[in-house]
């Protein structure tokens, strides 16, 4: 009788799993395993205001296996799209970020008073309309009326 060796017995699986990618299911998901795309690390873990390429690479590592997938990366852009606020820490261009979340929130769920506010001035192209608001916001902002 042939006499099983475990211990290759177990290597083979564990390389089978590896190369394949299969998955054990959710029962085998760490409880703190990110969901949705979101990182287990920081986008600047040292806090010393530069993002390395370790940094990035560990950030987008959503699973933590040391392989960044291009599923991993899109999963982790479309988190911080459906959750901007994530952002916030990072931006500086805006001086209430929690004002600007929620206008922005409100324009991107529901964007009909654009809508009206282009088409209720006669113009007949949306695309044209919205370079026109732009270029009024911008030069209101820049000679400080907004």
């Amino acid at each position: 009788m042939k006499r099983l060796n475990e211990r290759a017995i177990t290597r083979n699986f564990l390389n089978e799993m590896t190369d394949s990618r299969l998955s054990l299911g959710s029962a085998f998901i760490p409880d703190d395993a990110p969901i949705d795309g979101e990182s287990h690390t920081p986008l600047d873990p040292d806090n010393d205001g530069y993002i390395t390429q370790e940094d990035l690479f560990g950030h987008f590592d959503i699973d933590n296996d040391g392989i960044v997938t291009t599923d991993e990366y899109v999963d982790h852009v479309q988190y911080h799209a459906d959750n901007p606020e994530t952002l916030d820490y990072y931006r500086d261009d805006v001086p209430c970020s929690n004002s600007y979340n929620t206008c922005r929130s409100h324009y991107d769920n529901d964007n009909e008073t654009l809508r009206t506010c282009i088409t209720s001035t006669g113009a007949t192209c949306m695309q044209s309309g919205i370079q026109a608001l732009i270029d009024v916001l911008s030069t209101m902002k820049n000679s400080g009326m907004i």
